[in-house]
């Protein structure tokens, strides 16, 4: 049985089976994953994975720039952050608490 090259999910959008993923690239390895992400797309990934505090968000939107590739052929990902400002605190711990990091689908 062939795997699927796609699923389809519950928003309607269809997302990729395989996908290529970025992870925490500091100043100095952003031009390498620029480069692995055109020849990741040139080569048929059609899902990329980023996220703003790995740094490579940037990166990514060049390289997809770079591609040549209709942005609508693209299914991106990337994480947002969700950060709580607890005047009271809680626990007694105040300020700015990580509460957790969600997904976000970009079409």
């Amino acid at each position: 049985m062939p795997l699927p090259k796609s699923f389809k999910l519950s928003s309607g959008y269809s997302m990729p089976a395989i996908g290529f993923g970025t992870w925490d690239a500091v100043e100095a390895q952003r031009s390498a994953l620029l480069n692995a992400t055109v020849t990741a797309l040139k080569t048929g990934y059609r899902s990329i994975d980023t996220a703003w505090s790995y740094g490579t968000e940037g990166p990514v939107g060049e390289a997809i720039r770079k591609s040549g590739l209709p942005r609508s052929e693209i299914f991106l990902t990337t994480k947002v952050y969700v950060f709580l400002n607890l005047e009271g605190g809680v626990d007694g711990v105040g300020g700015i608490i990580c509460m957790g990091m969600w997904r976000r689908v970009v079409t």
